[in-house]
Parts: structure tokens; sequence; C-alpha cells
């Protein structure tokens, strides 16, 4: 009778153990809200029919002076192709690949403003490093990401760079 208690005991102990640990487990690696928040502002990148691209510094662009003013876009993408391999530079990021994605501000510039305009009207906006992080947010989460695969990167970022 007293090895039965016995034996129960240390069943029940390892139970709230294991309930303990599998808490903990998921409290530690659940995302962040503003990570989960960054990670459907990318989700949502469905059906992008354009893509405004917009830079603080217009030099970096190689716009002749009074070609592009003040408020309109450096650039504006309308090709499907090129829009795909775009978005996919962002896309490809997650969602479940929670190393690329960490819940805070970067210490990169973000010095371009991508204006994506989807089928249904709505506007999904991404901010993107100009240095060599590699990096995006949105203007209103605190949270960053790295872009995964170059596309965007090389063939815009590194051709800003002065």
């Amino acid at each position: 009778m007293r090895g039965k208690r016995l034996l129960l005991g240390i069943l029940a102990l390892i139970g709230i153990l294991l309930i303990t640990a599998s808490v903990v487990f998921w409290i530690i690696t659940r995302p962040d809200p503003a990570i989960r928040a960054l990670q459907a502002r990318v989700a949502a990148l469905e059906n992008v029919e354009r893509i405004e691209i917009f830079t603080s510094n217009r030099e970096w662009f190689d716009i002749p002076e009074g070609e592009a003013t003040a408020g309109e876009p450096a650039f504006v993408i309308t090709d499907p192709e090129e829009i795909r391999l775009i978005v996919n530079s962002f896309k490809q990021t997650g969602p479940y690949n929670y190393p690329r994605w960490a819940p805070y501000w970067t210490q990169c510039g973000f010095y371009i403003r991508l204006d994506f305009y989807l089928a249904g009207g709505n506007v999904q906006t991404l901010l993107a490093g100009i240095d060599d992080c590699k990096t995006f947010t949105a203007p209103d989460i605190h949270a960053v990401a790295q872009m995964a695969n170059d596309y965007f990167y090389e063939h815009y970022v590194r051709k800003l760079q002065p």
C-alpha cells in the first residue's frame, strides 16, 4: 500500500514538472506581440498591384534635380514579376523563422519607405534599412525583421549607398 502511494506521488510530481516545463517553454518561445504585429503586416502582402518607394535622400536614387519632387515616390513598380521578387524578399522572413524577428527598434538607419498597394485598396507600409543590416520594420510597430533573401537589398538598397 505504501509503495503504491509513493509511486502515485512520484508520478504526480513528474506530471506537475512536465506541465510546468511545457508552460515555461511556451512562454519563452512565443513571439512578442510586436513581432506578431509585424508578421501580420508582412503576411498581408497579398495581391500587391503596385509598390511606391520613397526615400529621404534623393541623390541615392540618382534622380536628376527637378525630375521628382518631395512627397512623390522615387520609384513606382507595377511589373508583376518585379513585385513578386520584392514581396518575397520580405515575406520569406517568416512567419516561423523567429530568430530573424526581434521585438525592438533597430539601430539601422531606415531611409526607404515602401508602400504596397493591395488589390482591395489597402496600403501596407514597411521601412527598409539602407545600410548592411538588411532589416525592415513598420512605422508604428516596435519590432524589426531581417530580409530573408537579398533581392530587394541587392537591386535597390545597395545601389542607393553613396
